[in-house]
């Protein structure tokens, strides 16, 4: 069998910072991180969410479509019958701007 070479050299910057990295010049820029503190956020209730979606004048359908999620379970997350998971949650917020 022939032997043969394959070299691959990835697109700009990724070298420059490779260089940089063993370098160690990266490492000196680096910041102390800072630590954060987490400001537990208070749950939704159905209340909420519902009028949220109803002031913005969406359907079930259309606030599930855009979340990705089933419009059975915006119904059961209306009527308390449901948590929201926390992904959810967090759309929901985005979304209707809570």
């Amino acid at each position: 069998m022939l032997e043969s070479k394959l070299t691959i050299r990835p697109p700009e910057p990724i070298p420059e910072l490779l260089e940089r990295r063993k370098g160690g010049r990266l490492s000196d820029r680096r910041q102390p991180k800072q630590q954060l503190t987490a400001v537990p956020a208070i749950p939704l209730s159905a209340e909420q969410i519902r009028d949220a979606r109803k002031s913005k004048g969406w359907s079930q359908a259309k606030l599930a479509g855009t979340l990705g999620v089933s419009q059975q379970l915006i119904s059961h997350i209306e009527s308390g019958r449901r948590e929201p998971t926390s992904e959810v949650e967090a759309a929901l917020r985005s979304v209707l701007k809570l």
